[in-house]
């Protein structure tokens, strides 16, 4: 099984989501959701960019990182057993392309909460940026507008003169030739 097979379908699993849903989710057929998980075939561009979309999860990462081992911190010791017999563990290794701190964690979910609000957050960073660029590409194309308004009316101007111009060219030949 490929590493973006294991990724969906810990990813789906994750969110309690059945396949039949994610069809519904993510225009995607069943048969082909069921083929990605089962590492039958890979996705198109398109398809890898809407599912990333959805799980909030870097391309990358999806493809070529377990999320299992990065969510809860598997790269390193993963439960330590206290004094008192709890169970504790610590979240580590890569988050979002960062390394993390270890942060303790004394049931699974507080790990899972915190790497939820962290890609939360880093979506709607995302999100932002996104529209900023929006913003920006949109402005640039109503200054390139006004620009092309500018050129055309300095042309006009251009041929207006340009007229003009050959106008009192044509006068100062004649005046040259009647004086002759």
């Amino acid at each position: 099984m490929t590493l973006f097979a294991k990724n969906i379908h810990y990813l789906r699993k994750l969110r309690n989501i059945t396949q039949d849903k994610m069809q519904a989710l993510l225009t995607i057929e069943r048969s082909t959701w069921s083929n990605y998980e089962n590492g039958q075939t890979e996705p198109k561009i398109e398809a890898l960019i809407r599912i990333s979309n959805f799980f909030n999860v870097d391309i990358d990462a999806i493809l070529l990182t377990d999320l299992q081992e990065v969510r809860f911190g598997q790269h390193e010791e993963r439960q330590e057993i206290s004094q008192k017999g709890k169970v504790s563990g610590k979240v580590s290794g890569k988050v979002l392309g960062q390394k993390a701190k270890n942060y303790p964690v004394h049931i699974p979910s507080a790990g899972q909460t915190l790497y939820d609000g962290l890609s939360a957050a880093k979506s709607g960073y995302n999100q932002q940026l996104n529209a900023d660029y929006l913003g920006i590409i949109n402005t640039l194309k109503d200054s390139i507008d006004l620009i092309k308004q500018a050129n055309a009316a300095l042309l006009e101007i251009n041929r207006s003169y340009r007229a003009r111009i050959d106008s009192l060219e044509a006068q100062i030949k004649e005046l040259q030739q009647s004086r002759r």
